[in-house]
């Protein structure tokens, strides 16, 4: 029996998060290329190839620990916590550089699902440093 730390739904929800991760980071990429800037100078951010490669390794390893799914012991829970925290530290900048305007509410709420997909990764990683059984078994 495989040790696996992601229930079937949350597993489609996490992998929604990392695909809309990498996919903010392809578009700033692609603003940067085309335009000159990311479109996102009003939070400081110039550098469209840094959110680019920021997002995109994060999803990368957040797809590896959805994968792994317990395969790889407490690194599969570890890779998720890691990359949902960065999603959740990017989206919470970006909410909290746009205080006032109509990017708070768009990011916040953003960044609530991710903190959220965050906590949850972190529990599993908790369980499986402790040597707990696992949620839901396959």
């Amino acid at each position: 029996m495989t040790r696996q730390y992601l229930y079937p739904q949350t597993r489609k929800i996490e992998m929604t998060m990392a695909l809309f991760a990498a996919g903010f980071g392809m578009n700033a990429l692609y603003l940067k290329s085309a335009f000159g800037n990311a479109g996102l100078s009003w939070a400081g951010i110039e550098d469209g190839r840094a959110v680019a490669q920021l997002l995109v390794g994060a999803s990368i390893a957040h797809g590896i620990g959805i994968r792994a799914n317990g395969r790889l012991g407490p690194l599969s829970p570890l890779l998720r916590s890691a990359a949902m925290g960065v999603f959740t530290y990017f989206f919470g900048a970006l909410a909290f550089a746009g205080a006032g305007t109509s990017a708070t509410y768009t990011y916040a709420v953003i960044a609530v699902g991710m903190c959220l997909g965050a906590r949850n990764a972190a529990v599993d990683l908790l369980d499986a440093l402790k040597g707990l059984s696992p949620r839901w078994t396959h």
